[in-house]
């Protein structure tokens, strides 16, 4: 009798063609490469929500720590990726100054997407602050700070002249309610709803606006006040220089004259990397004011722009940019 024989491809001992290995492995790679691409894009808008939500707590913390102290608490960009902030930070009355950095992939950018750093690594624009006074308030109308990570996705924290921090966006107009009257047999109408719009972050909320709604004939003028801004009503601050340069680590130094037009006590607020001198905070005696004049010198080997921040009374602070070089 002769033997069964095997039919079909269970008794092909053949395996995978080459063609079929090719296609597999081909598929594979693109899923592979769509997964970490994936994770990549997520990863980076996580550290991009992570430091404007870590940035924008900081700042509600110095404002609230500023009004509970009644005095001031300083927030400061020192780099497009590090920012220090000056305040009460254990509760003893007096101030620190303490540094943060931005999560890795994200940096300040300008408003309009583009970086502050030219192609040798120096600083294009001013870098932004905010500084509260003790009741919350800003001295300037608007300030914003716009971060960008690593895949060009981009996140702004406004802090306004009212004190107020946004996120991105911020609500532009009071949401108005519809509704039908109220009785004993109709009851609440189901239909009622808040209605409102949310739009982009205004980015100019001093500018006061003005809207006209016409509705049955009758025409509705809704004026937008600005936030609130802080008065110099002391003579004014003002620097004979915004810019100066000195070596790393002590070797060289340059001055600045800090003018002031009433008395008072002016209010540095120097990086951790520079010595200023004098270093504790000089008080002007005449009622017409005066001129004090710093040395500024590098303390380590530490290159890059810095701001120095000077406050007096209420007026708007100056800032001396710091160019460290080797």
């Amino acid at each position: 009798m002769q033997p069964l024989k095997r039919t079909g491809r269970f008794g092909d001992s053949r395996g995978f063609s080459l063609m079929q290995m090719v296609v597999t492995a081909s598929v594979i790679s693109v899923i592979m490469t769509a997964a970490v691409l994936g994770l990549r894009s997520a990863r980076a808008a996580m550290r991009l929500n992570n430091s404007a939500r870590v940035f924008a707590q900081n700042v509600e913390r110095a404002r609230i720590d500023a009004i509970r102290r009644h005095d001031q608490a300083n927030i400061e960009f020192t780099s497009p990726t590090t920012y220090e902030i000056t305040m009460d930070f254990v509760n003893n009355g007096d101030r620190q100054t303490r540094q943060f950095t931005l999560d890795g992939g994200v940096e300040l950018v300008k408003d309009d997407g583009t970086s502050l750093l030219d192609a040798e690594g120096n600083l294009t624009a001013a870098l932004p602050y905010a500084d509260f006074n003790w009741r919350g308030r800003t001295d300037t109308c608007s300030m914003s700070f716009p971060m960008k990570n690593s895949q060009g996705n981009m996140l702004k924290v406004q802090v306004a002249g009212s004190g107020d921090i946004t996120v991105n966006s911020s609500v532009s107009s009071v949401p108005t309610v519809t509704y039908s009257n109220v009785s004993a047999t109709a009851d609440i109408a189901p239909s009622t709803a808040i209605t409102g719009t949310d739009t982009k972050l205004n980015l100019s909320p001093c500018d006061a606006t003005t809207t006209a709604t016409t509705t049955g004939g009758t025409t509705t003028t809704t004026t937008t006040v600005p936030p609130p801004v802080a008065v110099c009503s002391t003579g004014g601050l003002s620097l004979n220089k915004g810019l100066i340069t000195v070596r790393r680590n002590g070797a060289s130094s340059d001055t600045v004259a800090v003018t002031v037009g009433a008395s008072g006590t002016i209010v540095p607020v120097v990086p951790s990397n520079l010595t200023l001198t004098p270093s504790s905070s000089p008080t002007v005696p005449a009622t017409t004011g005066g001129t004090v004049t710093y040395t500024v010198r590098s303390n380590n080997k530490t290159r890059g722009t810095f701001a120095v921040k000077f406050t007096f009374s209420n007026c708007t602070p100056a800032t001396l940019n710091v160019k460290v070089i080797n």
